[in-house]
């Protein structure tokens, strides 16, 4: 496994809430010191340029949505740039063709998993197994539990979860069923384990 990878995996054993906002800003709060993982989404190249050279001082771990950035293709010239110049630790998509792509280039990738029925779960696993992620975002998060022992049967991917997780005990529901960590936007949870 990639060493990125398992940085990410070492970090969220200590603390497992990984913040996801479009405002890199927000998590420099003195507050959020003990959280070393972030989740970026729905940023533009430019927002990325002034993120790299806040986090040379703010050492943050970053995951990036790259699904949601625009101005910036996830092709091979895109993916490098985030890689040399961003410093982007870890690239999550749902796309197969973004997933590919990054695995060419040896990328740790993210692959997001949609769970709206038995049929979406199903075809999830198929994308899953094709992709061959470093790691797999569950979403919506709080389905999880119900869906835990199917994904791991299917395949030994540590899991995080994402979506409609609102407070501590469906927080500890998730991590007891086998999650390593979940990412939300409620500022609320990110100083659970401060």
């Amino acid at each position: 496994m990639n060493s990125y990878v398992n940085n990410i995996i070492s970090e969220l054993s200590g603390n497992p809430v990984i913040p996801c906002t479009n405002n890199f800003d927000d998590i420099l709060d003195s507050n959020y010191n003990n959280i070393k993982v972030v989740l970026l989404y729905d940023l533009n190249i430019f927002d990325l340029i002034s993120i790299a050279k806040k986090n040379l001082t703010a050492k943050k771990t970053i995951i990036l949505n790259i699904d949601t950035v625009k101005g910036l293709l996830a092709d091979e010239y895109g993916i490098k740039f985030l890689k040399e110049y961003i410093k982007v630790d870890m690239i999550t998509s749902a796309s197969p063709k973004s997933i590919n792509c990054l695995k060419k280039l040896n990328f740790p990738v993210m692959q997001s998993m949609f769970i709206l029925d038995t049929k979406s779960l199903k075809k999830g696993i198929e994308l899953v197994k094709a992709g061959k992620p470093d790691l797999i975002d569950i979403r919506p998060g709080i389905l999880y539990p119900k869906a835990a022992e199917l994904l791991k049967k299917s395949f030994d991917i540590p899991v995080i979860c994402s979506g409609f997780i609102n407070n501590r005990e469906e927080l500890k529901k998730i991590l007891n069923s086998g999650a390593i960590g979940i990412t939300t936007s409620s500022h609320e949870l990110w100083t659970l384990y401060s």
